[in-house]
């Protein structure tokens, strides 16, 4: 029996037993983070039967630049990718804002989840902080289309695919927030793989 995940994304019986042990780890900035790039992944991964947990840093609560109010689970200091299987990094200008590309706590988890070969997702503008932590080299990636950043993603040494959605090995890159289902569906697709 297959499990239906929104706008006619259908996944496999054998696939919705894996996501169900799945424990993802979302980073969100404290404030202006893009809601829908949050949203779909969230709501997708959940739908599926993954436990997932909410971090930012300094907050109980993130807001999103559209208005959504998002509960934190975790300080981004506290979280361990020792307890999780997945790390996504969702973009929106908080990212820039919050300076998450500077953070040493998530900086170290993006580290720490790519020595353990987890899957790590970004979207936006959140490239920006794997190419701060030095993990691009060599890997495709697509990013949010403004020539900052994809110069930023460029410099770490990564190759920008103008892509929505981009699966390089234990990496999954999305665009923005058009990109945000597929950006979920490409998360599914390659923690089932």
């Amino acid at each position: 029996m297959e499990l239906s995940l929104g706008q006619g994304y259908r996944v496999p019986a054998s696939a919705a037993t894996i996501i169900q042990k799945t424990r993802v780890l979302f980073v969100v900035a404290p404030s202006n983070f893009r809601d829908e790039e949050f949203q779909q992944p969230y709501l997708r991964l959940k739908e599926a039967g993954a436990k997932v947990v909410v971090a930012s840093v300094g907050v109980d609560a993130a807001f999103g630049m559209l208005g959504m109010r998002v509960k934190v689970d975790v300080d981004a200091t506290k979280a361990n990718m020792d307890d999780f299987d997945v790390l996504v990094l969702i973009g929106g200008s908080g990212v820039i804002e919050h300076k998450l590309d500077e953070n040493k706590a998530i900086l170290a988890l993006v580290k720490q989840a790519f020595a353990l070969r987890k899957l790590v997702g970004a979207i936006c503008v959140a490239p920006r902080i794997l190419a701060a932590a030095k993990v691009l080299d060599g890997r495709y990636v697509t990013c949010w289309r403004d020539p900052e950043t994809i110069d930023i993603v460029k410099k770490a040494g990564a190759v920008y695919v103008r892509e929505p959605s981009v699966h390089d090995g234990q990496l999954v890159t999305a665009d923005g927030p058009a990109s945000a289902e597929r950006f979920a569906r490409t998360l599914i697709d390659a923690i089932t793989a």
